[in-house]
């Protein structure tokens, strides 16, 4: 090797830097742009906002209605990006001459993106901003949505292969997903599935669900709190049903549905022996309006300031809405950080269960409107929608 090297002529490598300095000054000033596969790749998985159609419409129960999401090739979308199941969407729906987006967690198996389509199931909120327009609109409507978001997902590396669901009303959504990915063979675990409603005609999906409950890797029970029927439990979950159903082997716990329903998981956790990794929870959607009294906001955005109504017992996501100010929102729970913005003064009230900031967010002044609800008169600083 030695000699080798000292056969090299350096005059040879002197002569490259002139022949690359000649090309160098006949090259345009352009920078030149590569679309590497890795970066179309990175586009078909995080697209950023997806163009769809509605291109299937069914009611489920009294107050649910099951939309069928295609690509609108005409406004760009060409595919739908893939998703986990339990993850969710963020539609975006004119109300009122503003856009609102509301998160809606995916039923269909991860599958479907690769067919051409999402399933969702949108139900009405009594007062409700954005759920009774967005059920009423037809089929071939054009809609805005973002790509999958979220992290209530089933890992390997972290979760139990056995994985015990608590669902509550339309909070069975994400485990739809996951017990059709779990029969598509996407997913590589076990499912229990525990799910409360008050009476038999508030139950979604019932019929796929025991169709799906023919797997040995899938066991679904029905629990009413509200009647008695044949073929379902009746009372509230206990710790007791739950070992009933999933035996007493290691388990991860997801809970997803009302507050009240994750209070209650929450009471259970000790009596399950369950250590904090084991425990999962899907709370998003805007937490419920209390009443409270009147504050001024004043927001500083770009190019812009005003000063709008607030109410104490009224996140600040939903009163910006009201006021007309187009506001970044995805999960609505705190979770995603999208509609971070900066309390620059006033005081402003957390719940802690959704207190999901980053470390160095709260000593910067900074929060998420979705969960935030003003204490007194406000200055908050937004950014661009």
């Amino acid at each position: 090797m030695a000699n080798d090297l000292k056969s090299l002529d350096p005059r040879a490598f002197l002569a490259i830097g002139e022949k690359r300095g000649k090309r160098i000054a006949a090259a345009t000033a352009d920078t030149p742009r590569y679309d590497l596969a890795a970066n179309r790749l990175a586009r078909k998985l995080h697209p950023g906002s997806q163009q769809v159609l509605i291109s299937g419409k069914r009611k489920m129960g009294r107050r649910v209605t099951v939309l069928t999401l295609s690509p609108d090739p005409a406004r760009g979308t060409e595919a739908l990006a893939y998703f986990q199941a339990g993850q969710y969407i963020s539609v975006s729906v004119p109300v009122g001459g503003y856009i609102h987006s509301r998160p809606y967690s995916l039923t269909s198996s991860p599958r479907s993106a690769g067919l051409g389509f999402y399933e969702i199931a949108v139900e009405e909120i009594e007062g409700g901003l954005v759920s009774r327009v967005l059920s009423e609109l037809e089929v071939g409507t054009a809609l805005t949505v973002s790509e999958p978001m979220g992290f209530f997902t089933y890992e390997p590396l972290r979760d139990s292969r056995e994985v015990v669901a608590i669902a509550g009303g339309s909070g069975v959504t994400p485990f739809v997903s996951l017990a059709r990915a779990i029969a598509d063979g996407i997913e590589d675990c076990s499912l229990t599935l525990l799910y409360g409603c008050d009476k038999k005609c508030d139950v979604l999906f019932e019929n796929e669900l025991r169709e799906l409950a023919v797997s040995e890797k899938i066991k679904v029970a029905f629990v009413l709190s509200g009647e008695n029927a044949e073929g379902y439990e009746s009372g509230f979950i206990t710790a007791d049903m739950i070992r009933k159903y999933a035996g007493e082997g290691d388990i991860t716990l997801f809970v997803c549905g009302p507050r009240a329903i994750h209070n209650h998981i929450d009471g259970l956790s000790a009596e399950l022996s369950l250590s904090a990794r084991r425990l999962r929870h899907e709370t998003y959607g805007e937490l419920p309006s209390l009443e409270g009294s009147a504050v001024k906001i004043t927001v500083r955005g770009e190019g812009f300031v005003r000063v709008i109504d607030g109410n104490t017992g009224m996140t600040l996501l939903r009163a910006l809405e009201w006021a007309g100010i187009p506001a970044r929102s995805a999960c609505r729970s705190g979770e995603c950080g999208y509609c971070r913005a900066r309390l620059l003064s006033g005081e402003v009230h957390i719940p802690e269960e959704s207190d999901r900031r980053r470390l160095a967010d709260e000593p910067h002044g900074y929060i998420h409107p979705c969960c935030t609800y003003p204490k007194t008169d406000l200055v908050i600083e937004v950014g661009k929608a």
